[in-house]
């Protein structure tokens, strides 16, 4: 009994807790980590997004090059820069068909998977050639038989280039 009257007779001090200043101020605190938390978050994922795409393409190309050489026969890769998409045709310019069982493909063309906020551009396409024909080889990247590109170029996917070489169809990233 002489235990429970000291407790009940115990009364808190002034000092207990935390004065309002000081839950105001740790809540700044904890909202300034949190931004820019959030913010390297969104950086990470954007560069996670752009490596993903990266290899994406450069696998693409890495394919095309082989199955060109495998088959024995023309393997173009058709950019679409507006719709951030491209398709891949097996067969002589005028004689194209598109291959549907390629690899990636959904509605027969590569799309890029959209992770939250983030997509993939792809831009400044420039595969040029003093060829006749040269118009069609600007959004196209395409491998003659035996694995030789027509002509090389760069694109960009997002903050990245793609360069692939004239001879050799090789690509680096910068």
């Amino acid at each position: 009994m002489k235990i429970k009257n000291i407790l009940s007779s115990i009364k808190p001090s002034t000092l207990a807790g935390f004065t309002f200043i000081e839950l105001v101020i740790l809540t700044l605190i904890i909202g300034i980590l949190s931004a820019v938390a959030l913010t390297k978050s969104r950086d990470d994922i954007s560069n996670f997004t752009t490596s993903i795409a990266v290899q994406q393409v450069t696998g693409d190309i890495d394919y095309c090059k082989s199955l060109s050489f495998s088959k024995n026969d023309t393997i173009t890769m058709v950019f679409d820069l507006e719709n951030e998409f491209y398709k891949v045709y097996t067969g002589h310019n005028s004689t194209r068909t598109l291959i549907t069982d390629f690899p990636n493909f959904v509605d027969n063309k590569v799309n890029f998977p959209k992770f939250g906020i983030n997509s993939v551009n792809l831009s400044n396409l420039t595969f040029y050639s003093s060829h006749s024909n040269a118009q069609l080889a600007q959004k196209e990247l395409q491998f003659l038989p035996g694995g030789i590109p027509f002509i090389g170029g760069n694109l960009n996917v997002n903050s990245k280039i793609i360069t692939i070489a004239n001879e050799t169809g090789k690509w680096t990233v910068n």
